[in-house]
């Protein structure tokens, strides 16, 4: 069971709250895409999660997710993390003031293709 850390779960602190969901770290196993909720399945070798971590804290807004392999993994789950993460750099490197979504859509789907 995934645990929290108290400076996460500190009143002055809050979660992005996804439908309601009132703790700060959401955890997607294997094709659940984001934002799943943790609960008791033990992971098995061959699973890939997800961790994201979502604080607001004076004003300002902090959110983290890594993809972890469990065990052995697919070489399909190897190359689905591998593009994913290309893809958020490219689309990372091109943010800035003024940038349109179009344009970091457009640098995600040039490593698709």
């Amino acid at each position: 069971m995934l645990s929290v850390t108290p400076p996460l779960i500190d009143p002055g602190r809050r979660s992005q709250r996804h439908g309601g969901f009132p703790k700060s770290v959401c955890t997607s196993i294997n094709e659940c895409m984001c934002h799943g909720i943790p609960d008791s399945r033990q992971l098995q070798s061959g699973d890939i999660i997800n961790i994201d971590v979502t604080v607001y804290l004076d004003g300002y807004h902090g959110d983290t997710s890594r993809t972890f392999f469990c065990g052995e993994v697919s070489e399909g789950f190897k190359q689905l993390v591998k593009v994913t993460e290309e893809c958020l750099e490219k689309g990372i490197a091109v943010c800035k003031d003024g940038a349109s979504f179009k344009k970091t859509s457009l640098c995600m789907c040039l490593v698709l293709n």
